[in-house]
């Protein structure tokens, strides 16, 4: 397949040869890049892949539900550490994805600085209740 092809909201099938452990996968493009096609796993993991290896299929596109409601994180989620011994500040927001891993600052800021390379299995989303509204 193209890149050109492609488009967001998109389901497509990422095909055998690119492997076993993604191979036959059916994915939903969520971002076209301008080598690669941003790809969200029904597991619920993002992947960069080539679209040389994505086809078109006629499945559909069921994203496993997340445990007790949890809410997904994104750019701009406000989280905090899971172990709170990590908790240098209360919150965080999360600036950047990469690799797998994210990048997240202090919510009020800290100087320009922020943390690289954090997993997700390490943070939690922070829900805010709004009483009244």
């Amino acid at each position: 397949m193209n890149r050109e092809d492609c488009y967001i909201g998109q389901t497509l099938k990422i095909s055998s040869s690119a492997g076993a452990t993604y191979g036959n996968k059916v994915v939903k493009v969520i971002k076209v890049n301008p080598r690669n096609i941003k790809v969200e796993l029904e597991s619920g993991g993002i992947l960069n892949c080539s679209p040389y290896f994505l086809d078109e299929t006629s499945d559909t596109f069921t994203p496993v539900a997340s445990p007790s409601g949890a809410k997904r994180m994104v750019i701009g989620s406000v989280v905090r550490f899971k172990d709170t011994a990590k908790n240098k500040h209360p919150l965080y927001v999360i600036l950047a994805e990469y690799s797998g891993a994210w990048r997240i600052a202090p919510l009020g800021g800290d100087g320009g600085r922020y943390i690289r390379g954090v997993r997700s299995s390490s943070l939690e989303v922070v829900d805010f209740k709004l009483d009244g509204v």
